[in-house]
């Protein structure tokens, strides 16, 4: 069994009516579907530490933690083990 957590960061967003944005990350440009050079995770990468940080704690080990192809896709994937 080899289960995955996929997931898309986006903007704060308080209003429903606008459409969900990928977030600016620390170089001050927006997430785009091209992230998954080096510079992109770069960019998300204090979000995806808390994910990886509760992850942890609850002794889910994680296997990998990859750039989707999608503007701010993400994916991690946990250890494989038995059913």
């Amino acid at each position: 069994m080899a289960p995955e957590l996929e997931f898309f960061l986006v903007e704060p967003n308080i209003d429903s009516d606008y459409p969900l944005k990928p977030p600016v990350g620390r170089s001050g440009r927006p997430e785009s579907a091209a992230g998954l050079q080096h510079r992109g995770r770069q960019r998300v990468r204090p979000a995806v530490r808390r994910h990886v940080f509760v992850l942890r704690a609850q002794d889910i080990e994680i296997d990998t933690l990859i750039h989707e192809a999608g503007a701010a896709q993400m994916e991690i994937n946990l250890l494989h083990g038995n059913p």
